[in-house]
């Protein structure tokens, strides 16, 4: 794999092998920057129908355990996570947590513009992110020293004493992107 990659150009420096997601619930996750109300949280329905359905709640960054827990509940394929159909029970908990560290994340983070967390896999013994892509950009002064709820971002919260704590620990990999932006847009974001 090293050597396919040296030949088309790249110099890696190594590779980084992960254990597999197990099954679960896929939703997305995600943060956007919105100019006039500032950091914006979405949780969505995932999956290949995610699009078509429209399955998405939307908040204020940061975001407190109570008012995920209402994100969670909200979505319209909650009956999924909570065990419809003899399908095993999703860990609320660690989608809780994953919902609050994601939303103090950019409340703290301003000049994170855009995080797509998709899929997240919530499965009965955890929450994990298999996939994520991120847009930097850079910000006014002003919006720099926004730093409301950053405190939150790695404070201990109510998943973290049980085993099946959310695991949101991003290796992020960043390279040069085209000059124009992708016609490709997250489900909350509205059509033209």
């Amino acid at each position: 794999m090293l050597a396919a990659a040296r030949d088309h150009g790249y110099a890696p420096e190594g590779v980084l092998v992960q254990r597999m997601a197990g099954g679960g619930t896929e939703l997305l996750l995600g943060i956007a920057g919105d100019p006039r109300f500032g950091p914006l949280v979405a949780l969505a329905a995932g999956g290949a129908t995610a699009e078509l359905v429209r399955d998405v709640e939307v908040r204020l960054a940061p975001i407190g355990p109570e008012e995920a827990a209402r994100m969670i509940s909200g979505l319209r394929s909650f009956p999924l996570l909570d065990g419809f159909r003899g399908r095993p029970r999703g860990d609320i908990a660690a989608l809780r947590d994953a919902v609050v560290r994601l939303g103090a994340l950019a409340a703290g983070h301003p000049e994170l513009a855009e995080l797509d967390c998709d899929p997240l896999v919530a499965g009965p013994s955890g929450a994990v992110v298999v996939d994520a892509r991120a847009r930097l950009e850079q910000r006014p002064p002003s919006a720099r020293t926004r730093r409301s709820g950053a405190d939150r971002l790695n404070a201990p919260g109510p998943a973290d004493a049980g085993p099946g704590r959310c695991q949101l620990s991003l290796r992020l990999s960043l390279r040069p992107q085209p000059s124009r932006r992708s016609a490709r847009r997250a489900p909350w974001q509205a059509r033209a």
